[in-house]
């Protein structure tokens, strides 16, 4: 009875930017009982923002969502946009347009990003409390100067540059690196790829997070389309020699781990991966970490 009176608060408070169809409902019902399956959030409200068309003549619609969330694990309340994607019957996260190979809403989406980003930029200083040492993968914890890199290990920009940061400041006394986990819903398996580099640090296996970048897991499958957790373990036993097994892995605590890192991520306002801090300012934070280890 409780979620019937809040699913239809949430539908009123929807439909209060314009009238809704059947069809419209039908989405937003769906959408809002799929996100109370994550146990990681509190689902409050999910609002319509806007509804377009995808062509003309199309019977497919996408629709701009915002969700209003708290993050059980730390009681953080925040608003999350979501772009979704039906035509009645199916459902989809992603359209891409197959001449121009571009993601819905691809460009607006990117060019709004990167005129926040610079705005953010500017202003944003990243927290002390983010240079926590468990978080620490290379340097000196009591180094002045600090790096903190938010990535994903399926990211191919993140493979290709985030291995030459941690070589970079390996064994040096004068700066600290910390690394938080920030998994991509585009890559289905990096949570369980994430899950094993947790138990092999658990283990007292040394630089984890640099032997699976450097090992590159699209070598050993699709990363984008892949959804098998066992294939994802198997790559990473096979990378490591070991014998994990999911169980031994997907346990509550490393969900967990992985949860407060994204949020606070989300809390740094990152936009994408890899995203490097450097003395707690984004703004030309490679260029200027450059100049430092070089100088």
């Amino acid at each position: 009875m409780k979620n019937t009176i809040r699913l239809s608060m949430i539908l009123a408070l929807s439909s209060s930017l314009f009238a809704m169809s059947s069809i419209d409902k039908k989405v937003i019902d769906y959408q809002t009982n799929a996100i109370k399956q994550n146990t990681a959030y509190t689902l409050h409200s999910v609002k319509l923002d806007k509804k377009e068309k995808l062509d003309k003549d199309g019977v497919w619609n996408a629709y701009k969502l915002t969700l209003d969330i708290t993050q059980k694990s730390n009681n953080k309340r925040f608003q999350a946009p979501m772009i979704v994607f039906s035509n009645g019957k199916y459902i989809s996260n992603e359209m891409v347009n197959m001449n121009t190979k571009a993601r819905y809403g691809e460009a607006e989406q990117r060019a709004e990003a990167a005129k926040k980003r610079a705005k953010f930029e500017d202003s944003f200083t990243l927290p002390n409390d983010y240079y926590v040492k468990d978080h620490l993968i290379a340097g000196n914890h009591s180094a002045k100067a600090k790096v903190v890199v938010f990535s994903d290990p399926l990211c191919v920009f993140c493979i290709k540059n985030v291995p030459s940061i941690i070589e970079s400041i390996k064994g040096r006394d004068d700066i600290a690196l910390y690394y938080y986990d920030f998994p991509l819903d585009m890559h289905p398996t990096s949570k369980i790829v994430i899950k094993a580099m947790i138990k092999a640090k658990k283990d007292g296996i040394k630089d984890v997070e640099l032997k699976v970048y450097k090992a590159n897991y699209e070598k050993f499958y699709n990363v984008y389309t892949t959804k098998d957790s066992q294939k994802a373990l198997d790559a990473f036993n096979k990378i490591f020699s070991t014998k994990y097994t999911l169980a031994q892995i997907d346990t509550p605590k490393a969900s967990e781990h992985i949860e407060k890192d994204i949020f606070r991520g989300m809390e740094a306002n990152v936009q994408g991966t890899p995203t490097v801090s450097f003395n707690g300012s984004f703004k030309d934070s490679r260029k200027n970490l450059s100049k430092f280890l070089n100088k």
